[in-house]
């Protein structure tokens, strides 16, 4: 028979010792960092000093004996090691969470949980679908809505949880660039049967120019080829509100533009359309995402902007 008052085992662990509750605390921090996208903005969203989250982050590195984030002065990326970490500490986080909606109102679902895009059919057609698709494979606990958003509106934010969008103008100002995109100049055969095409980007100038009123399209148009680059200021005719308004300019013949080639491939095929100053690359307009909403949407959508920032990073405009 045991003697239980003179038992001298040692009693069972119950939890975390004091050590480790401040590591998942800084865990989780890591986490809220990474969502941000800067150690600067997470310490305003927790109320904290900059110097506080750079500490934690550093005293969370050595324990873990990796360096979780590269830093730049224009950007902050998880390594290998802190995207690897990331899926973990955003676990922390969603089921911190639940905890709060089961203290409030005593029931939490546990269905997969929908993360709201918002972005041009367009863009997610040639350019996210597949990896949307293998996000959804690798990430079970979340289901991703596409939303057709075709100009991102402050005021409706509330209805998406990420935007993707041709422009960092109007978003949020954790808008973080995805990558640049090749686009080609075009016009309609009508207008160069009456005015000539351009036989070097110089000729510009002398030709009705469709601008889009994107920032990206700062009245300079941009052409490379081989090593030799030009940039060309360019006096638009027409000014219109976006990149179809500009396709649809283009079509009726009133001038050139620069636009995606993939809003212009079905118009270059039938005749519509056609490719001037071939010999030459555009550079200029870029994909920008944001996460914006909040809750336990967000941590989906945090991880979803890591993954497509991963898959963009190595990979030439297209």
């Amino acid at each position: 028979m045991v003697n239980i008052g003179t038992d001298r085992r040692r009693p069972a662990r119950l939890g975390p010792v004091p050590g480790e509750l401040k590591e998942i605390a800084d865990l989780a921090l890591f986490a809220k960092i990474v969502q941000a996208g800067s150690i600067s903005r997470c310490a305003t969203l927790l109320g904290l000093e900059r110097t506080t989250v750079s500490r934690r982050l550093a005293n969370l590195e050595r324990t873990v004996g990796a360096r979780l984030l590269d830093r730049t002065p224009k950007s902050l990326v998880p390594t290998d090691a802190g995207r690897r970490c990331f899926r973990y500490c955003e676990e922390l986080l969603i089921v911190a969470e639940r905890a709060r909606l089961a203290a409030n109102s005593g029931a939490v679902s546990e269905s997969v949980l929908p993360v709201r895009i918002g972005a041009p059919p367009d863009v997610i057609n040639e350019y996210l679908e597949t990896a949307l698709e293998d996000f959804e494979s690798e990430n079970p606990n979340f289901a991703l809505e596409r939303q057709p958003m075709y100009e991102f509106d402050p005021n409706s934010s509330d209805a998406v949880d990420l935007v993707i969008g041709w422009s960092q103008h109007g978003f949020p100002a954790q808008a973080r660039k995805l990558t640049d995109v090749l686009q080609s100049t075009y016009a309609s055969p009508e207008y160069l049967e009456k005015f000539g095409a351009p036989d070097s980007p110089y000729d510009i100038e002398k030709h009705a120019c469709i601008v889009d009123s994107q920032p990206d399209a700062k009245c300079v148009w941009r052409f490379q080829r081989g090593s030799d680059s030009v940039k060309i200021a360019v006096d638009p005719r027409y000014v219109v509100s976006g990149l179809l308004e500009a396709r649809e300019a283009t079509l009726s013949g009133l001038g050139l533009s620069q636009l995606p080639d993939h809003l212009c491939r079905t118009y270059v095929e039938s005749g519509r359309l056609t490719k001037v100053l071939e010999d030459y690359r555009t550079f200029g307009r870029s994909l920008y995402v944001a996460v914006i909403s909040t809750g336990v949407a967000r941590h989906g959508a945090a991880a979803l902007r890591i993954s497509l920032e991963d898959r963009f990073r190595e990979r030439t405009p297209t």
